[in-house]
């Protein structure tokens, strides 16, 4: 995993989703998130309930860990 500061008042710090309550097309346009893992990370929230963190979301969807930290930047929990 890499893990990098950004300045929240910067133009240039991600904006960040909230894994448990965005849509499926508000997940979509997260760089590097499919349209399909978008469905499947709605999917599972509305059946198995709000993910805890980063490592909840991570082993329930069974991700890479390279797609995990992609991801890390932009989600909330």
């Amino acid at each position: 995993m890499a893990f990098a500061y950004y300045d929240r008042l910067s133009p240039l710090s991600p904006v960040k989703a909230n894994i448990n309550s965005a849509s499926i097309a508000e997940l979509a346009a997260i760089p590097e998130m499919s349209f399909d893992l978008a469905q499947e990370i709605v999917s599972l929230r509305q059946q198995d309930g709000k993910y805890r963190n980063l490592v909840d979301l991570s082993s329930r969807l069974n991700l890479d860990s390279h797609l995990t930290s992609q991801l890390m930047h932009y989600l909330r929990f």
